[in-house]
């Protein structure tokens, strides 16, 4: 959404310098201060400045009011959507800072509030809540030559983030790794396909069964049991007993 989409005017957006902190801190009797137990970070809150100014050949007129009136009800059947799925978010970008995009929902605007007396110009405020409170950059492609070649994926920003990475194969390959360099011995990777490991160095022709096996019951014996009686007694109250002959566990091997 755009100046242009409503005829308004957005104000000056300053984007706060952190999400909101919750500091965690536990009270110990006779003990000189609390115990400092960490903060917690939560959404980040964007609020939008909106102004509605009335036509110029509007400005002392009847029909000034009912535009003004016309305007609010634009904006509110914009921004409110009661059939919404649950949980959804928009994204929201800006021109002071391009290049980055946040996804947030609308958690609450401000009723109209009356600019200039005799004209039926207003403001009001749109309040954001970004459940993720990071702006995420703009998506990057790479193109690899062939299956042997190595594509390196420069990182960029400065918070840690969980990457989405997507590949198009146009011919078959046996195996897609992407390896995490740590600036050391790389040890992080994810694979997919094939036999081959990346911290062994195999290429997967052996014919070793390198399936883990992590249980294995073959359920060859049987188990006899007999049903359970209740029986009642002068001096007891009614219990439950359980008869039969059962055999020891069978030890799960693999």
């Amino acid at each position: 959404m755009t100046n242009n989409d409503l005829g308004l005017v957005m104000g000056k957006v300053l984007l706060p310098v952190t999400p909101a902190i919750t500091e965690s801190s536990q009270i110990i009797p006779a003990r000189y201060g609390p115990v400092y137990q960490g903060s917690s970070y939560g959404a980040l809150t964007i609020n939008v400045p909106i102004y509605y100014l009335t036509p110029y050949s509007q400005l002392y007129h009847v029909g000034g009011g009912q535009l003004a009136e016309q305007k609010i009800r634009e904006l509110s059947a914009a921004l409110i959507d009661p059939q919404e799925e649950r949980g959804t978010e928009y994204p929201l970008t800006f021109d002071d800072l391009p290049g980055y995009t946040f996804y947030a929902h609308i958690t609450q605007i401000s009723d109209p509030e009356p600019l200039n007396d005799g004209v039926s110009d207003w403001s009001s405020t749109i309040t954001f809540v970004c459940s993720d409170p990071r702006g995420f950059l703009e998506q990057q492609d790479w193109d690899v030559a062939d299956a042997s070649t190595t594509a390196v994926l420069p990182v960029k920003g400065n918070t840690p983030v969980g990457a989405i990475i997507v590949a198009t194969f146009n011919k078959d390959v046996k195996t897609f790794t992407v390896l995490k360099d740590t600036g050391e011995q790389s040890t992080e990777f994810i694979q997919l396909g094939g036999d081959a490991d990346v911290d062994s160095g195999s290429d997967g022709t052996s014919s070793d069964d390198k399936t883990r096996m992590l249980v294995h019951d073959p359920c060859t014996r049987s188990r006899r049991g007999q049903q359970l009686k209740r029986t009642r007694t002068r001096s007891a109250p009614l219990i439950s007993t359980l008869t039969g002959q059962w055999p020891r566990p069978t030890p799960l091997c693999g």
